[in-house]
């Protein structure tokens, strides 16, 4: 796998999480593709004499690999299930999570604050898909009536 960003900060949070995963040994951090040939080289040689060793255990390096592996797998696992949950459209909604996260934020700096009592009584998406041209034309309505054009403050 090749990780490539333009920010170092970037590099070092996924470099440091590869890490906190046991995962280091796979990795091979370049920054500057001059000053860290020299890091990279002396790492490649440690790996490579590690490896040489008459005095490793076969088995020991099997299983290590096979756990580093499955960890591996395990974290693919993860990003997997988060894409499918982001792509993937939910019954509420009429839409994939993702363009409802999109449409959301675009929305953000018209949503008034609410509390949580208020957000209950919202329906969801889809409903307001459904049933957004009723509420429009009842809109229409009372304000062709002089009242104000918000529905929910009417009894």
């Amino acid at each position: 796998m090749l990780f490539v960003c333009e920010k170092r900060a970037a590099l070092d949070v996924v470099y440091h999480r590869l890490q906190q995963q046991g995962l280091a040994d796979l990795c091979s951090y370049i920054h500057d593709s001059q000053g860290d040939k020299r890091t990279f080289i002396k790492d490649l040689k440690q790996s490579y004499e590690t490896a040489l060793k008459p005095d490793t255990d076969l088995h020991t390096i099997t299983l290590r690999r096979d756990a580093l592996l499955h960890n591996l797998r395990r974290q693919l696992q993860l990003l997997q299930e988060f894409h499918d949950t982001h792509a993937g459209e939910t019954d509420s909604a009429g839409v994939p999570v993702r363009t409802l996260i999109e449409r959301l934020l675009s929305l953000k700096p018209l949503i008034p604050a609410t509390d949580a009592e208020t957000e209950e009584l919202v329906p969801g998406y889809l409903q307001w898909i459904q049933f957004g041209n009723v509420v429009e034309q009842l809109g229409q309505a009372l304000e062709e009536t002089g009242a104000e054009p918000v529905f929910a403050s009417h009894p």
